[in-house]
This record gives C-alpha cells, structure tokens and sequence, in this order.
C-alpha cells in the first residue's frame, strides 16, 4: 500500500509555473523570469520608440536591404515553424547589386523599439530552398537586448531574392548567395511574445495576426500594408497552437493493496501534490509517481514516473539494484534500440549529460519492473529502503532534455532518431557546462544560436550509418537491464532499428538537413519555456539535501523456507526407503518425471509431480517447526500421516490416505532417536 509523505505547509511555495521572488537567507533572489506578463522597457526612458530597423553590410560596405514577396512555398514554410507562438519580420533581400563586392562577411543587425525580454528569444533565418524550409542561423543579441547581430560569409551568386542556391553544403554555417530570401523570428513563452507584439505595436509597427485555416494567410495578413513601407515595419503574428512540455497525465498503477506484491509490506512515495517545495495543488509535483505489482506478474514491482516539467529528470537506481526492465513508454523497443545506440556511437564512452535510457523527458512517462532478489540485494549493500529515485537535473541537463522531449513529441519515429542524434552531437560539440540558471538571458540565447550552427549533415549522417551497423546487431541497445531481459529485447529490436536507420541514411543529405533545421527550431521554442520552468523551480526551493522525488519499499521479512528446498534425498521409517526429489523436468529409465510448485498451503509448500508415461502425485514439503496442514490427508480419516513429526523437515508425497512422513536422509537417524 501506498503512503504519501505528508505535504509540509504551502505557504510561500509557488503554484505551477507561476514565478516568484525567492527570500534565501534573507536575501533577494530573483529568479531569471521574474514576472508571469513580461513588459518591453524602452531603450532611452525619455524617447519615443523608434520602428524596427534591419541593416546589412557586406565587408563592412553598407548594402541595401529589402522587402521580398514571399513565394506559395515560403510563406506556408514560414506559418510552420513551431506549434508556439511567434512573430516573424517580413521576408526581405540583401541588394548584393548595392556593393562593389559580392563576397565577404555579410553581416545583418535587427535593431528593436524596446529589450528582447527574458523568455523571448530572436534569431534571423534564411529560407533554403532545397529543403523547402526556413533555417535559424546564428544570431548574438547585445548586451542592451535591443540589436540581434547575424555574420554570414557570402561568396558570388545570384543577386535576386528568394535564393540561397550559393549554399555548398548542408552545414547551418555554409556559405549562402548575398540574395538570399531572409526573415527574423521573436518567440518564445506566451507572455512573452505578446509583450514584443505589444511593444512593436505601440513603435508603430503593423502586426497581422495569422492562425490555422485562415487560407492564403499571407494575402489576407499583408492586404492592408502599404506597397510603400521601411522594412521592420510589417510583422506577422503566428498564433499559438499549444504549448511544449506543459503538464503530464498522473500514471497509474495496479493497486497497491497490502500483500499486492508479496515480499513488499509498505511502499512510501514521494507526494504527488508537492515536496520540498516544488508544485502545490493535486496532480502539481515536478515529478508524478506510482508505484504496485506488475499487472503481467504480481510477483515483481512496479514503479511509473511522468516528469511533470519542461525538462526530465534523471533515473536513479541505488548500487547493486539492476531493473528487469527500465525506459519510457512513448519509446517502443526499436526506436529505444536506435537510441542509445546513437548516444554509444556519439559519446564514445563520454558522458552526454542526457541518456533517454535512465532520463525521462518532459511529459513522459517512465517505466520500471523490479524483482525480489534484486531488491534485497541492493538494499541488504546501501542499508537504505530505496528503490528509485528521481534527481533534478542540472541547468545544461534541463536545456537538453527539453529539446529531446520536443523532439520525441514532435518528430515522427524516423526523424526523431536524427533529432535525437542531433541533440547527442549539440551535447558533445558545445561547453553546455558553462550555462547556468543566473547566465545573462542574451549571453545564453548567443550561446544556443552558436551552438546550433556546429550541426552538420554529414556528421548526422556518418553516424545514423554507424548506428544501423550497430543496431543490426544489436550491440548496445540494451545497456543496463537484466541479463536475459537484455537478450530478448536485443534480439526483438534489432531487425526493425537496423531498417529505421537505414531508412533515414538513404534519405541522404537532405533529409539530415530537414531534420537539423525542424530540430533548431524546436530548440528554440524549448529552451524558452525550459528555462522558465526550471528557474522557477530551482530558486523556488533548497532541495540538495535529499532527492525530492523516489521510492522506497519496505520489505516482508525474508522466509526462512522457500519450495527449492524440496530437492535432496528423503526417507521413509515405516516404510525404510530413499527417493531422491529433483525439481523441474529429469529422464528416468520409464520417461520422464517433472514436479512444479503448485501453492503455499499455511509454513509449507505444495506442489505436484508428474510421470510421463504414468500417473501423478500430491507433494507437500513443511520445514522444521511449521505444523502439517490439514490438506494433507492422514494414514486413515481423522489420523495424522504416519511417522509426522514437526521437529524436523519432511515430505509428504500421496494421492490419498495412507499418507507417511518422509524425512532428509541425514536426518533419518535423528528422527528413529
């Protein structure tokens, strides 16, 4: 049975991502969020906003920039970038035609009315028309959060809009045309966005609200623009679809009745409504357990986790305890396969700070079974009831895990095997281990854009090729469960992981560079919504003390008997003979003979054994000291077996009265006395 423990008072703990100022040795701590409706602030408190304004220069030469009609194409690619909300500056061109030179560094500032917010993020894009998508590039935004600063190197090419075709490979930092088709994005949370539209409203920007089934969008959202207009001008207003990473479904679990799980008499759960601090309410605790008998064998337990953030929490199971089987439910066993067969491959025995194999991402569910034996082993070597635990993550642990769990929920499995490749090469490419909660919000936003452009598509796809070797034969696929658990799961996965791996090889590099443009996009709307979550909980509340969410399980006392002692030599006293008890299926000179555990019947056990070709028999073993049942009949009705004596060990073999004591061989001459 389950008990809770109890919730400490709720008084300064802060609701679901509502965020708060934090007093800590009475000290103001302000969270990097700090309010839920974030307001623009001017950049001179006595000036007037001015428009939006975009700039380029090519080798430090002014070039001309401007307003492109988007194509069909481009503007639904456009209307697509995230199921977030956010705005997107009018497609425009850089007038190469303008400079002396078509080569060089082309360089691209977005000067803004008032600060980028914390909680907001702003990247220019570049359209690629050979995978028909809009690709971030790396964006810096200064230190005043007003300018966001892009440096591209351009070499000769078209000089017309909508291009790009100067692209010589599929790297996010290659060479591009000077009149390449280019756009700025602002997203991020809610509050947020709505706070940049609000700000380039009031400088006098239009901004045109676009949503889904609105048809050709962009006629309607530009038809009352002028033909005439200063670039930075005209923004268009993607409404939000949902959310990443908001809540999780509270699992469930078989009832966790007393004696549910027989060697198991309390399991103590962390509370689901709040500890230490982190969530209030039903349902509202970071990370959301359960915990009673596997429903496909009552004989083991198990324990299910939902992390309840925009960020995962590590799996963390105390020495010597190796689960049967362990991973989260969304992953079926072939994509689990590809997967940590990607992270083996990119980590090459490092440590990738985000394993999905003992992670569980944002809004997933993860799933343990563990049996007796390795229970008590584990707790007889740490002396501590514990059964699982969940650990907050680090900040760079919280970033990555809430790109990889927008991945899962947004890629299909095909793609999602090349985000979450992706994700292990930005793990191990990128000093993540310089971020923190308190990095300034514009450092960490250049930080990311720099990140993002070390991805490249033929490092994507020379590993998805090592990994379909791998995955066919099923090396490293199953790091961590239990021995024969671990080769029957290889052997299901390795067919079908070969085949989803092999399918995203042959898609070549385009299909790699599809893929590395949606996954910087939903990093981009993940470390967002990651970092307001994860501030808000790590500044809310001390927690390093003990692990706020876990398992224990107290365990029934260990039986001092069990059915296996049945093997060995028994003998009779009336009836002065030995037969040997051999448990499972043995070869005897007339067939076979196999005898199985059939029940407990009270201190004894009961089974039955079988003669092929032949008849049967009733077996009951009662160790020293436990009274004979009454299912076992006597030598005649109403007497006891013949020779019973409850000091000592004995077997019970018969299919009807006339029953007799049989006795350890070596105890033969005890009993006779």
């Amino acid at each position: 049975m389950s008990l809770p423990i109890p919730s400490p008072d709720p008084a300064g703990v802060r609701r679901r991502r509502t965020l708060v100022l934090s007093l800590v040795a009475g000290v103001v701590v302000i969270a990097l969020i700090v309010i839920a409706a974030v307001i623009w602030t001017s950049r001179d408190a006595d000036a007037e906003p001015g428009a939006a304004a975009v700039t380029a220069t090519i080798d430090g030469t002014p070039a001309g920039v401007e307003p492109a009609e988007p194509t069909d194409e481009q503007a639904a690619a456009l209307a697509d970038l995230g199921a977030p909300g956010y705005l997107a500056l009018h497609p425009f061109t850089v007038d190469a035609a303008s400079v002396t030179t078509l080569s060089g560094e082309l360089v691209l500032e977005l000067t803004l009315p008032a600060e980028v917010p914390p909680g907001a993020f702003v990247t220019f894009a570049r359209y690629a028309p050979e995978i028909d998508a809009w690709e971030p590039v790396a964006t810096t935004l200064a230190t005043d959060a007003v300018t966001a600063t892009t440096r591209a190197m351009v070499q000769g090419g078209s000089a017309s809009g909508g291009g790009g075709g100067g692209i010589r490979s599929a790297s996010l930092s290659a060479p591009t045309a000077a009149g390449g088709l280019w756009t700025a994005v602002i997203g991020g949370i809610d509050s947020a966005v709505r706070g940049v539209e609000g700000a380039l409203s009031d400088a006098g920007a239009a901004v045109a609200s676009i949503a889904d089934g609105v048809g050709d969008w962009w006629a309607d959202a530009s038809a009352d623009w002028s033909a005439d207009f200063a670039l930075g001008s005209q923004w268009v207003m993607r409404a939000s679809r949902e959310l990443y990473g908001t809540a999780a479904d509270v699992p469930e679990c078989a009832p966790d009745a007393e004696g549910a799980v027989p060697w198991i008499t309390d399991t103590v759960i962390s509370d689901n409504n709040m500890i230490a601090g982190l969530g209030i309410e039903g349902g509202n605790a970071a990370v959301l357990l359960c915990a009673g008998p596997d429903p496909a064998d009552p004989a083991l337990l198990q324990v299910r986790a939902a992390a309840n953030r925009a960020y995962g929490f590590s799996v963390v199971f105390p020495a010597g305890l190796e689960p049967l089987t362990a991973g989260m439910d969304a992953l079926d066993i072939s994509t689990s396969a590809l997967i940590d067969a990607g992270y083996a491959v990119i980590a090459s025995g490092g440590d990738l700070l985000v394993n999905p194999g003992r992670f569980i991402l944002p809004t997933q569910t993860y799933s343990v079974t563990v049996d007796e034996a390795a229970v008590r082993a584990s707790q007889a070597q740490t002396g501590t009831a514990r059964v699982i635990e969940y650990a907050l993550p680090t900040f760079p642990q919280a970033l990555l895990s809430g790109v990889l769990g927008v991945a899962l929920a947004e890629l299909d499995p095909e793609d999602f095997f090349g985000g979450a490749l992706g994700v292990f090469f930005l793990a191990r490419d990128c000093d993540f281990a310089q971020w923190e909660a308190g990095t300034p919000w514009p450092e960490l936003l250049g930080a990311v854009s720099t990140c993002l452009e070390t991805l490249d598509s033929d490092a994507l796809q020379k590993a998805a090729a090592e990994v379909a070797r791998g995955a066919a034969s099923g090396e490293g696929v199953v790091d961590g469960l239990a021995g024969e658990v671990a080769e029957e799961v290889a052997e299901a996965a390795s067919g079908e992981a070969a085949d989803r791996a092999a399918a995203f090889v042959s898609g070549g590099a385009e299909k790699a560079r599809k893929v590395i443009a949606k996954l910087g996009w939903l990093t981009w709307f993940s470390i967002s919504q990651t970092a307001t979550d994860y501030i808000a909980d790590a500044g809310t509340e001390e927690i390093s003390d003990l692990p706020a969410w876990f398992v224990n399980a107290t365990l029934a006392a260990e039986p001092t008997a069990r059915w296996e002692d049945v093997e060995g030599t028994w003998c009779g006293i009336t009836y002065p003979s030995c037969t040997p008890i051999v448990l499972g299926t043995t070869v005897t000179e007339w067939g076979t003979s196999t005898i199985t555990f059939e029940a407990e019947l009270g201190e004894c056990f009961a089974g039955i054994g079988v003669d092929d070709p032949g008849s049967g028999a009733n077996i009951v073993y009662c160790p020293a000291g436990a009274p004979t049942p009454a299912e076992v009949p006597g030598a005649e009705p109403g007497m006891p077996p013949t020779d019973d004596d409850v000091g000592f060990d004995r077997v019970f073999i018969y299919q009807g009265y006339g029953t007799a004591a049989w006795f350890r061989e070596e105890d033969v001459a005890a009993v006779r006395g």
